[in-house]
C-alpha cells in the first residue's frame, strides 16, 4: 500500500508539472487543414468558427515557394548546398508544403501562444507547434525527412508545450538533421544531384495529383485544351483542361511574354487552342493546389493536331 501511495504521488506530480509546463498554452484539437495563399511547408493554414488562421511552425523554416520571393529562396537553397541557378530550391519548397499537406490530412492538434510573426507586418502568421494525428511532431518530420532548415533567432523558438526546453528540442532536431543530411534526405539529397534544368517526362494534363507532386519541377504536359478564358482585356489567358477553373491543371499566358500570338494564332488564343491536343513545357508551380505552367515563351507551347 506504501509503495502504491508512492507510486500514485509520483503520477500526480508529473502530471501536475505537465500541466504546469503547458498551462500558458492555447491547445486546438480537430484542426483541418485549409489549402490557402500562405500554405506551404512550415506555414499553416486552418479554418475555424468561420475565421481562417494562419500557424507558422517554431525552430524551422522552409524554402519559400512563393515567385516574388526568389532572392530569400535562393538564400534558403544554399543551408542545404543548393545552387542559386536552377529550380532545386523551389523543388525544395514544393516538396515541404506536399509533405505538410500530407502529414495533415487527418485531423490535427496546435498549441499557441499567439506571438505574430511580423507584429508590425501585414503577415497574419502566428507561431505555434503542431502535432499531427499521429502525435508526431510536425517540425521535426520535416527535419527528419531533410525539408527544413533549423532556426534559432529569438522570437522563432520556445520551450515545447510538453515542458521540454528549447535547447533539448533544438538538440534533438539537430541530431534528426544529421541523419537527414548523412542520408541524403529532401533539400540534402537534391543537392547532391546533377542538375540539368530539364526533364524528359511527359505527363498528362489528367494527372491532377502526379503533376502535384512534380511542383517544382519542369516537364512537359499533354492535354486536350477544355477551354481558353481570357482576363483584363487578354493581358492573363488561362488554358484550361477541364471544363472548369481551379479544377485541373493550367497553362498560363500573359499577353507581355507572348508578343507574337497574334501572329502565331490569328483568330486568338480561344479559337486556335480549344479542342486541341497540344504540349506544354516548363516549370510547375501551384496556385492555391492547382497545377500550373506560366508560359513565357512560345517555344513552351506546341499544337499536336487539329480538332477532330
Amino acid at each position: 500500500m506504501v509503495r502504491f501511495c508512492f507510486l500514485a504521488g509520483i503520477a500526480v506530480f508529473v502530471l501536475s508539472s505537465g500541466l504546469l509546463a503547458a498551462r500558458d498554452w492555447v491547445k486546438w484539437d480537430h484542426c483541418e487543414y485549409f489549402e490557402g495563399p500562405h500554405s506551404d511547408g512550415d506555414s499553416i493554414e486552418i479554418l475555424r468558427g468561420g475565421k481562417r488562421h494562419v500557424f507558422r511552425l517554431y525552430f524551422v523554416d522552409c524554402v519559400e515557394k512563393n515567385p516574388a520571393s526568389a532572392a530569400r529562396r535562393a538564400e534558403q537553397g544554399l543551408y542545404f548546398g543548393l545552387k542559386p541557378s536552377g529550380d532545386s530550391a523551389l523543388r525544395a519548397a514544393y516538396l515541404a508544403r506536399n509533405f505538410t499537406r500530407k502529414q495533415l490530412r487527418e485531423p490535427f492538434t496546435v498549441y499557441t501562444r499567439w506571438q505574430p510573426v511580423d507584429p508590425e507586418g501585414d503577415n497574419p502568421a502566428v507561431r505555434g507547434f503542431v502535432e499531427t494525428a499521429s502525435g508526431e511532431d510536425l517540425a521535426k518530420l520535416l527535419v527528419e525527412q531533410g525539408l527544413a532548415i533549423i532556426r534559432h533567432g529569438q522570437s522563432a523558438v520556445s520551450d515545447h508545450p510538453d515542458g521540454r526546453t528549447s535547447e533539448e528540442v533544438s538538440s534533438d532536431l539537430r541530431r534528426s538533421e544529421a541523419e537527414a543530411r548523412a542520408l541524403k534526405r529532401g533539400a540534402w539529397g537534391l543537392a547532391a544531384k546533377n542538375e540539368s534544368g530539364r526533364s524528359e517526362d511527359v505527363l498528362s494534363a489528367t494527372e491532377t495529383e502526379a503533376l502535384v507532386s512534380r511542383a517544382g519541377t519542369r516537364a512537359s504536359v499533354r492535354g486536350r485544351v477544355a477551354r481558353v478564358v481570357s482576363i483584363g482585356h487578354g493581358r492573363m489567358t488561362f488554358i484550361d483542361f477541364t471544363a472548369r477553373s481551379g479544377e485541373g491543371f493550367t497553362g498560363i499566358v500573359r499577353a507581355s511574354a507572348f508578343p507574337d500570338s497574334v501572329k502565331r494564332f490569328p483568330g486568338g488564343l480561344k479559337n486556335g487552342l480549344e479542342g486541341r491536343d497540344v504540349l506544354l513545357e516548363g516549370l510547375i508551380t501551384l496556385y492555391r493546389g492547382v497545377p500550373q505552367i506560366v508560359l513565357e515563351s512560345p517555344s513552351q507551347l506546341r499544337v499536336e493536331r487539329t480538332v477532330d
